[in-house]
């Protein structure tokens, strides 16, 4: 399907079926860079979150970096679930970018953006693990 026409389907004005419709079809599709594209506007921003919470972490992998850039500010409409989503993520499939992300942070001088990674950290016992050398996660380090 078009993937202008599945944006659309996404808008929060749409009645739900439609959006869910939209959710569907965008499922479908391989690449998922429009949908990260359009993560940003409110009015796309919760089901495009839908969208990638409901991905398998292997299928996410090329997005992990975009979504802990969602995350940075909880006010963004979408934030909470991806944390969600992010929390309970192989530690595997998120360390690199994690770090990434953190560094960042660090070197922006942004303490919102570090105290939520750092909360994210303290919620997913893989990444913790993994973090401070553990073996003990199941595996994933």
């Amino acid at each position: 399907m078009d993937k202008n026409t599945i944006i659309e389907m996404l808008s929060c004005d749409n009645a739900k079926e439609i959006q869910e419709k939209g959710i569907e079809l965008a499922l479908l599709e391989n690449n998922l860079d429009f949908v990260i594209y359009h993560s940003s506007n409110p009015e796309y921003a919760n089901n495009c979150a839908k969208i990638f919470s409901s991905l398998d972490y292997e299928k996410s992998k090329q997005y992990i970096n975009d979504l802990f850039t969602w995350i940075e500010d909880m006010n963004n409409v979408g934030a909470f679930e991806i944390y969600d989503y992010l929390k309970t993520a192989p530690a595997d499939i998120i360390f690199k970018d994690f770090l990434v992300a953190l560094d960042s942070a660090e070197k922006r001088k942004d303490k919102h953006a570090m105290s939520i990674l750092l909360m994210l950290l303290k919620d997913n016992e893989g990444l913790r693990n993994k973090r401070q050398g553990k073996t003990g996660d199941g595996g994933l380090s």
